[in-house]
């Protein structure tokens, strides 16, 4: 029973490393059902904590706290080593930082490192020090965020993990993306990119296309921009990632509209409303967009419809 855990979770780790978080979600799914009536024991307290992980990265903010929480009340009967410990209050800072409450991801970052002891040397600590850089950056304490990037980046380097290093540039690309610093976030993004490229990190190669094309746009570099975003979308098609279907598409409507491509923002508003509309999701993004695009073209009174249904939707 052991080894049959271990390999669905890693199967599990496998699909959601390439980007195939719906395959991922049913092998952890598969493997918590089968533990049901037996004892507790570390490989279940993974499977929640990657279930929690892989829901947080699609915006199931909720079902991951539930998951996290079923992980850490396992830890009354099973103890394990201190880095899966660190590890699960790690994914845990994590899911905090997207809901975007500094307070407690700092609180989850302290016990991450305290849970490692005086061994900050690995993985996981590299990782807590990118959340606390986060963090900072949230808190908007520029300087400390640097260092705490500064110092995830060396243990990785140390360490020659390229995933978390990708993880670590990408992170601080937006940094300098927030402080208007473009050139030194394209730097960070195109360091990242390659990496990922090396690696087979289809939605991390994905993300990056999105946030250079990002950056392009903050620079007036429209076409650049669209190709970027059109980049990202294909890669989002490939593995089914509809939630990054809806931000490259956004994108995309976005310079077309710029560009005065009134049909291909159209086309790329449409099928983000459909999407949206699929995922369950409120749609006030694309609906101010649709009401940007609809005042370009001079048809108030769809825009002013459009503008009601952003209102209601927000």
């Amino acid at each position: 029973m052991g080894t049959e855990l271990r390999i669905r979770e890693g199967l599990a780790e496998v699909d959601r490393f390439v980007g195939e978080r719906d395959k991922g979600l049913l092998c952890c799914q598969e493997a918590i059902l089968s533990c049901a009536g037996r004892a507790p024991n570390r490989s279940l307290i993974r499977l929640h904590r990657l279930m929690g992980t892989i829901l947080e990265a699609i915006g199931r903010f909720e079902e991951a706290q539930e998951h996290f929480a079923l992980a850490h009340g396992l830890l009354r009967s099973v103890t394990p080593p201190r880095e899966e410990l660190a590890k699960l209050y790690e994914c845990m800072g994590q899911l905090a930082i997207r809901r975007r409450n500094a307070a407690e991801a700092v609180r989850l970052s302290r016990l991450a490192l305290d849970a490692l002891g005086t061994d900050h040397d690995n993985v996981t600590a590299a990782s807590v020090y990118t959340n606390m850089a986060v963090t900072h950056q949230l808190q908007q304490e520029t300087d400390k965020a640097l260092w705490c990037f500064e110092k995830s980046m060396a243990i990785r380097q140390r360490l020659g993990d390229r995933e978390g290093l990708s993880r670590s540039l990408h992170n601080k690309g937006a940094l300098h993306r927030a402080l208007g610093e473009y050139d030194q976030a394209l730097r960070c993004y195109r360091r990242s990119l390659e990496i990922k490229v090396k690696v087979g990190n289809r939605e991390g190669v994905a993300a990056s296309h999105y946030n250079i094309g990002n950056v392009y746009c903050l620079q007036g570099e429209y076409e650049l921009a669209r190709e970027e975003y059109q980049g990202s979308l294909t890669i989002r098609e490939r593995i089914g990632d509809k939630l990054g279907q809806v931000a490259a598409l956004l994108g995309v409507a976005h310079v077309c509209r710029i560009a005065a491509d009134y049909g291909g923002a159209q086309q790329s508003l449409k099928r983000c409303l459909a999407l949206q509309e699929e995922l369950g999701q409120d749609a006030a993004a694309p609906c101010t967009e649709l009401a940007a695009l609809h005042l370009d073209l001079g048809a108030h009174e769809e825009a002013e419809a459009a503008v009601e249904r952003a209102l209601t939707a927000g």
